[in-house]
């Protein structure tokens, strides 16, 4: 099981490889304005990193030293399994709140 942030953070790797800027913004899309701070981003990206589900999939030689993130075989097996568990809580939801 996964916080939404990752998930939403593996969501947005789903549509394709991308850099910590390019993907707080996707979230900010996808999610219709949930926004995700520095510190929240990037401990988020180093959690699912250690965690084999996304990887660093190239480095920008800048005075940034950008990372550009792609999910992995593991990253994309748990982003099914979370959108299943996240699809059931809604309906429930749904559900509940007739």
């Amino acid at each position: 099981m996964i916080e939404s942030t990752k998930f939403f953070l593996l969501l947005a790797l789903a549509a394709a490889p991308n850099y910590a800027a390019k993907l707080r913004r996707q979230i900010i899309a996808d999610t219709t304005g949930c926004y995700l701070g520095d510190g929240t981003l990037y401990e988020a990206l180093a959690s699912l990193v250690r965690r084999g589900y996304i990887e660093v999939a190239a480095v920008t030689q800048s005075r940034s030293n950008q990372r550009t993130y792609q999910l992995t075989a593991r990253g994309r097996h748990i982003l099914q399994v979370e959108a299943l568990r996240f699809g059931q809580a809604a309906q429930l939801a749904q559900q509940r709140l007739g």
